[in-house]
């Protein structure tokens, strides 16, 4: 029982990344995973195929998809690969679903379930495989490298013998996972960074990172945590704040974009126009047609004395992918659809040639689970927001219960009934709850659990109280007593 995995080797110009490194090699070769690889995968970075042990390397790129469960890959395959692959198989890659079209439809065609790295969701739980994140941090480091090695001067303070150098000046506009890579790089070495986005709450993250924030007055806040598109006023007034900053700056980064649209335009002709000579612009949204208004993408052009780079985010390379994908079930994965199924495939390990129900059941009733209605803040469907819901409030019950155990222990049996009385605050607080649970209850459940919970909390409460009175009164008439009292080493006469 295995799992044959298959690994692709890039053939887009200058994507020299691979899928799969030595060190995940060995632990899904542990686990009874048959690895194989096209020749030469990894020589875009450097690594010769003896550096992968145990691995059977296939030229022919039909031949080595022919067979496999699983099929690893950085960009998209190539139509006529994906329809060598065998049905009901796994490719896992950045697919960019919008911008492949007939991709999809063959994938659709031959039953496979494709994990589209791109969509993993931005959450703890999935934070190990959110290569779009670290890839995008990986191009903000790259951007501030590839901008110094075009400019005609050095980003730090230099002094020497023969007087001072200045830090140059950077501005990075578009603080997401790039662009606060950007700022952190260009103040390490030294630059005099500045930072712009249209979403305000960037404002502090620049800080943070040694920059200074280019403030506009828009806000332009989009849904999942992206920018939206500004409209033609807001775009002005952007353009009148920016252009004294543009002009100053050396090294000017742009990193915005919003998913599925062009990338919004910063900086105009005229801005560039106005640019220091020797000045360098790094678009790293060059694939959504950049930044700037003169970006040409995956071309460097110089327009009178300013340079603009606009590399192509497959051009940078970096040693990762989707292979942490393997290592766990993804939250969410990106299944295809058609005619209302859903054609899922089993990450587990079977024989190819085994027969026998259809081993995905229980991906396909996720899948139709999809129609159910859904919470408009996390996205959950309403039943899961519940369970969830109620887990969190049993967490937090056994958590209370077990520390007001271990705290109750401790305390003498003497002193039981002060800390009683001192502690009705809580029942109180249990009463506020109780009443805000009963107003706001849907069912009877709900309306019961409200009920117990006022008549318990007041009942603890009215007999803290109780008990706190008598102990003022006994300590009051102890006190009386007290008064009245003869000393016991009274002098005598």
């Amino acid at each position: 029982m295995y799992v044959n995995v298959a690994v692709l080797k890039e053939t887009l110009p200058h994507e020299r990344r691979v899928a799969l490194v030595p060190s995940v090699a060995a632990k899904l070769t542990k686990l009874g995973a048959r690895l194989h690889m096209q020749l030469g995968a990894g020589a875009g970075i450097k690594l010769a195929d003896a550096a992968f042990p145990d691995v059977v390397f296939i030229d022919d790129r039909k031949r080595l998809v022919e067979d496999a469960d699983v099929v690893l890959a950085v960009q998209p395959p190539a139509l006529e690969v994906v329809g060598a692959m065998k049905d009901s198989a796994v490719l896992i890659c950045f697919i960019y679903a919008n911008q492949e079209p007939a991709l999809v439809q063959r994938l659709l065609n031959k039953r496979i379930t494709c994990f589209a790295m791109e969509r993993i969701p931005r959450i703890t739980r999935a934070q190990s495989m959110d290569a779009l994140s670290s890839q995008s941090a990986l191009a903000g480091y790259y951007a501030v490298q590839l901008g110094a090695t075009h400019l005609a001067r050095i980003l730090p303070k230099i002094t020497t013998a023969a007087g001072a150098i200045g830090p140059a000046k950077v501005l990075v506009m578009g603080l997401g996972v790039a662009g606060l890579e950007a700022i952190a790089t260009a103040h390490r070495l030294g630059a005099v960074v500045e930072g712009y986005d249209v979403r305000p709450e960037t404002q502090e993250q620049a800080l943070s990172l040694g920059a200074k924030f280019v403030e506009t007055g828009v806000d332009a806040r989009g849904p999942g945590g992206y920018a939206r598109e500004l409209t033609a006023a807001e775009k002005t007034t952007v353009a009148a704040a920016l252009t004294r900053h543009i002009q100053q700056a050396d090294l000017i980064i742009t990193t915005a974009a919003i998913p599925g649209k062009p990338s919004p335009k910063l900086i105009g002709k005229a801005q560039v126009s106005g640019m220091k000579p020797g000045a360098v612009i790094v678009d790293l949204s060059a694939e959504g047609g950049g930044n700037c208004e003169d970006t040409r993408p995956g071309e460097t052009i110089r327009i009178g004395a300013v340079t603009i780079v606009a590399p192509l985010k497959r051009a940078i390379a970096a040693r990762g992918g989707c292979q942490r994908a393997l290592r766990q079930e993804p939250v969410q994965p990106a299944g295809a659809h058609a005619q209302g199924q859903c054609h899922h495939a089993r990450l587990g390990r079977r024989d190819p040639g085994q027969d026998g129900p259809d081993p995905c059941r229980r991906a396909e009733r996720r899948c139709h689970e999809a129609n159910r209605p859904t919470c408009p803040e996390s996205g959950l469907s309403m039943e899961s927001q519940i369970e969830i819901t109620g887990f969190v409030a049993l967490y937090i019950f056994m958590l209370a219960a077990f520390a007001g155990w271990v705290i109750i222990g401790h305390v003498p049996a003497i002193l039981h009934t002060p800390l009683m009385s001192g502690s009705n605050f809580v029942h109180g607080i249990v009463v506020v709850g109780g009443l805000f649970a009963l107003l706001n209850a849907s069912n009877t459940t709900e309306q019961t659990i409200g009920f117990f919970a006022v008549l318990l909390g007041a009942g603890n409460a009215a007999g803290g109280y109780a008990v706190t009175d008598r102990m003022l009164a006994m300590f009051q008439t102890s006190g009386q007593q007290n008064k009245h009292a003869k000393p016991r080493h009274a002098k005598k006469a």
